[in-house]
């Protein structure tokens, strides 16, 4: 028989169901049988205007992960097709493309391997080539 006024035992944070936005690349940890919740803050991934179209217009969008190469992974599962334009058939990242971790070249620091931290700013920044002619 349910208990008066409980409308699920479901331990599971709202965001975290179905619908919510967990469907941003975010998730949630849990601690054991005590029902305590651990929510990791998300980093914030700036999309590019050429890449857009595939998050849905979206320029900003949330996403967990260790390091870049997790990053990359959590955003092709939510938004396929983005990582082939980001990465070569190697999955490198291409040459082209420059990736910044809270305003820092990924290329200096340990490339795909760069640790990101909760609530990290990252920023993927097509490379733009051409000049007047004088």
């Amino acid at each position: 028989m349910p208990l008066a006024g409980i409308q699920s035992l479901d331990p599971r944070p709202p965001h975290y169901k179905a619908g919510g936005p967990a469907k941003q690349c975010g998730w949630a940890r849990f601690r054991g049988d005590d029902v305590n919740v651990e929510v990791l803050m998300p980093a914030k991934v700036r999309i590019p205007a050429p890449l857009r179209k595939l998050t849905q217009e979206q320029p900003v969008v949330d996403c967990q992960g260790k390091n870049i190469e997790e990053i990359l992974a959590h955003l092709e599962k939510q938004y396929p097709g983005i990582k082939e334009r980001i990465c070569d058939e190697n999955g490198q990242i291409r040459r082209f493309i420059n990736v910044f971790v809270n305003g820092e070249d990924i290329r200096f620091k340990e490339g795909a391997k760069t640790p990101v931290a909760e609530g990290a700013e990252i920023s993927i920044i097509p490379a733009i080539a051409g000049g007047a002619r004088g």
